[in-house]
């Protein structure tokens, strides 16, 4: 159906300088307008899925009468060949690619797409956890094919649910049948159906039972449910997810499925040791991009996206892309075998972005922002151009500079640090920059093999509720000469610099921050004349206003969100926990803290504003999807969630903005501040280009990109973020709190407070679930606390 190019995007484009897969549909398929029409509106879907376990979809358009379609690049092994080269996965490695798959059809499920292709060659293994790619673009295909070759199916045989070979509707369910195929290949090396010709699988599928193998729980049982030949008997993905992640995520903290299958991937993905990451080749420094006629081998380029000449020496093949073979099939009468052993080589009528062309010749791309082909970019006055002689160092720097960052590595987190490193180099040009990404989950357990004499960094980024334990730990470098000397850094919150404190010396400097909220839509409230509640009363007023002019729940209260929950505690003068003389006292159940969980509960119980349906949900396990379809008044959450709103609902961009969550008698409640600080570390032996280091990372103008372009809040004193949305939350950034240090606090998150709040919410006594929950914390927050 098409060809793949590896390229770069331009500076003028969106995430100028990543590197990007490009699909562009063959022309002969391309002169269908029923088939473009449908394209555009597939495409136009899958810019809407979440990008969690995903190759994220990007752009798309014409080129010279031809559809494309931009999608992430990801890095990585797709399953399918790292099963036939070395076998069956291990447990851990099997649990984490069941958990990221389901993940990623629940985002696509949720943007009303159906993969409807989902097989081993589309899930790509790489360092951050399992990606599914190639969807978006399957039903436009499977029209196609009816269209011009009546009787031919979309999907990989073996991989088609029952439904699909009996020609009945398509839903999301066959993807849940693919699913199930797709572990247990992962997980024993062999198909459920066995192997045979085309006929065969699809004879076995739709009569036989399967053969499932010895797969751990939850697994086995979710596995056997999904591989059902009624489609209706099949779980959800999202059930899936929840029943995965819920199992091993309860360490995962308040918040969505999603977040829990990210903390399930955090603590325990690993690459398999024996898979070969595909070696990216270096784009070509050139003074212009010529237009060159592809050679009559290589398959036809795009018109307005000349490719770099392959004879410069820079093409390469790219190993395994971010795409596979996705193709419609007639089912032959026989296989192809080759070296003596079956293939799952099919007949294809069409060969949509397949990765055999992108293997056979790699072309690469500069392209603008409108789609013309633009030069490399060129070197402002007094700086170097990639490749060229840079100015004099202003003083002699490390060979190399390792700097951890916390979380995930993302394609978008990537190109702001390779900013900073470009500004870094203009005083280090000799210093390379080795960056380091460091699961959250694991972020403590490095710190204390670091301290203990392991590989350490110059430079890290640190979650704020473990500054302190590392300061009294002696494991950062007393930095306060250099951030006395530092112009912008006077400009940062004093408050929280003093945090990052101990006896008048600084070890530490705030990034930034993120908190709660309440999001709303700004038409409804117009509508209703409603103002942002600064009250309790003021909320449940509006929250009823919406619920009797809508028709909706007037918020949501789900009980798996404590750092939003403490807040209502906090609004109300009360607390979780105490440390007094050296040991953590529970004190949930005092009475300050019991009028903000009985207020909390209350929008269930008394007010009767918010459903009951999310008892024990997160806030993306159903208050999400609501709101966002209109179906719930007000939903609470971080404010890092805009970007994550609007591609869910494209349409109401710049309809959501969010308000502070109210204190009891008016203004803003405290919030928990989830954020990360800066530092150099202890035993660096480049201390002076460390710092250096941080004050491009930490500059007022890279602080205030950082937040815009992650929906969090700079630590700079004075600055509102650039959004409107979020321009409200400016006013709380001077009552943030943080959570008890301590390695119990953990289990309070995620299982004492959650459960007490949904204990209460079915009718329990409060003051009875209150005063357990306060005994619970005192003992878990002392177990193991090192009064750190």
């Amino acid at each position: 159906m098409g060809t793949v190019y590896l390229a770069r995007a331009g500076q003028a484009a969106p995430g100028a300088g990543r590197l990007v897969a490009i699909k562009v549909i063959r022309r002969a398929v391309a002169e269908d307008p029923g088939f473009r029409a449908r394209f555009e509106r597939e495409v136009a879907n899958a810019r809407r899925v979440a990008s969690f376990c995903t190759a994220e979809v990007l752009d798309h358009g014409l080129s010279d009468g031809r559809p494309f379609m931009v999608t992430e690049y990801i890095e990585g092994v797709p399953l399918s060949d790292q099963v036939e080269r070395h076998g069956p996965l291990s447990a851990g490695t099997l649990y984490g690619v069941a958990v990221g798959v389901a993940a990623a059809l629940t985002a696509i499920h949720a943007a009303g797409l159906v993969h409807r292709d989902l097989k081993p060659a589309n899930v790509m293994l790489s360092l951050s956890g399992p990606r599914v790619i190639d969807f978006g673009i399957a039903r436009a295909a499977d029209a196609l094919a009816r269209h011009t070759s009546p009787g031919q199916l979309v999907g990989s045989p073996g991989y088609i649910a029952p439904e699909q070979l009996g020609g009945g509707e398509i839903t999301a369910a066959a993807d849940i049948f693919a699913w199930a195929c797709l572990v247990v290949y992962a997980g024993t090396g062999r198909h459920p159906f066995g192997a045979g010709t085309v006929a065969e699988l699809a004879a076995r599928v739709l009569y036989a039972e399967p053969s499932v193998g010895p797969l751990d729980p939850p697994l086995d049982a979710l596995v056997r449910r999904a591989l059902s030949r009624d489609p209706a008997a099949r779980p959800s993905a999202e059930e899936i997810l929840v029943a995965l992640a819920g199992g091993r995520g309860a360490q995962a903290g308040p918040g969505d499925p999603d977040r829990a299958a990210s903390a399930v991937l955090t603590a325990s993905w690993h690459l398999p040791p024996d898979a070969a990451l595909p070696s990216v080749p270096p784009i070509p420094s050139v003074p212009s991009v010529p237009s060159v006629p592809p050679a009559p081998t290589r398959p036809e380029a795009p018109g307005t996206l000349p490719p770099v000449p392959a004879h410069t020496g820079h093409s390469a093949p790219i190993g395994h892309a971010a795409h596979s073979t996705h193709s419609t099939h007639t089912i032959p009468e026989k296989p192809l075998r080759r070296g003596g052993r079956a293939r799952k080589v099919l007949v294809p009528l069409t060969a949509a972005l397949a990765a055999a062309a992108v293997a056979a010749a790699t072309v690469f791309f500069v392209r603008s922002g409108d789609g013309t082909p633009t030069s490399p970019p060129t070197a402002a006055p007094g700086t170097s151009a990639p490749g060229t002689s840079a100015p004099p160092a202003a003083g002699d720097g490390p060979k190399t500079l390792t700097v951890w960052m916390m979380g995930d590595r993302t394609s978008t987190k990537e190109l702001f640090l390779e900013g900073v490193e470009r500004e870094f180099r203009k005083q280090y040009p000799e210093t390379d920059v080795k960056v380091t990404y460091v699961p959250w989950a694991q972020a403590l357990q490095r710190f204390r093999a670091a301290r203990a004499g392991g590989d350490a960094p110059d430079v890290t980024e640190i979650g704020n509720t473990h500054v302190g334990g590392l300061i009294d730990a002696g494991a950062l470098a007393d930095i306060t000469a250099e951030m006395a000397a530092w112009r912008e850094g006077g400009g940062l919150d004093q408050k929280a610099v003093a945090a990052d404190r101990r006896d008048g010396r600084t070890y530490a400097m705030p990034w930034y921050t993120g908190v709660h909220g309440i999001w709303y839509r700004k038409d409804w409230f117009a509508e209703l004349g409603l103002e942002p509640p600064r009250s309790w009363a003021g909320l449940v007023a509006a929250a009823k206003a919406i619920q009797k002019a809508k028709g909706v729940p007037g918020i949501g209260a789900p009980t798996r969100q404590t750092y939003a929950i403490m807040s209502w505690i906090w609004g109300a003068g009360g607390d979780v926990a105490v440390r007094r003389d050296g040991r953590w006292r529970g004190v949930i159940d005092s009475p300050q803290a019991a009028a903000g969980v009985r207020f909390f509960t209350g929008l269930v119980t008394d007010e009767r504003v918010a459903p009951e349906a999310y008892i024990g949900r997160y806030p993306l396990n159903g208050p999400l999807q609501d709101f966002v379809r209109g179906r719930l008044g007000m939903y609470v959450d971080g404010s890092w969630m805009l970007s994550d709103l609007e591609k869910r609902a494209p349409k109401e961009r710049g309809n959501f903005a969010i308000f502070p969550i109210p204190a009891r008698e008016g203004g803003a409640a405290p919030v928990f501040g989830g954020g990360s600080e800066l530092a150099v570390w202890g035993k660096s032996r480049a201390k002076k280009a460390a710092f250096a280091y941080l004050t491009h990372l930490n500059s007022r103008a890279n602080s205030m990109k950082f937040a815009d372009t992650f929906s969090y809040t700079s630590r700079y004193a004075g600055v509102v973020p650039a959004g409107e949305a979020l321009r409200s939350l400016a006013q709380v950034t001077g009552d943030i709190r943080t959570a008890p240090e301590t390695p119990g606090w953990t289990a309070v998150e995620s299982t004492v407070i959650p459960g007490a709040m949904a204990a209460i919410m079915r009718g329990a006594s409060a003051d009875a679930e209150l005063a357990r929950a306060a005994r619970e914390i005192t003992r878990l927050l002392n177990e193991g606390d090192s009064g750190g």
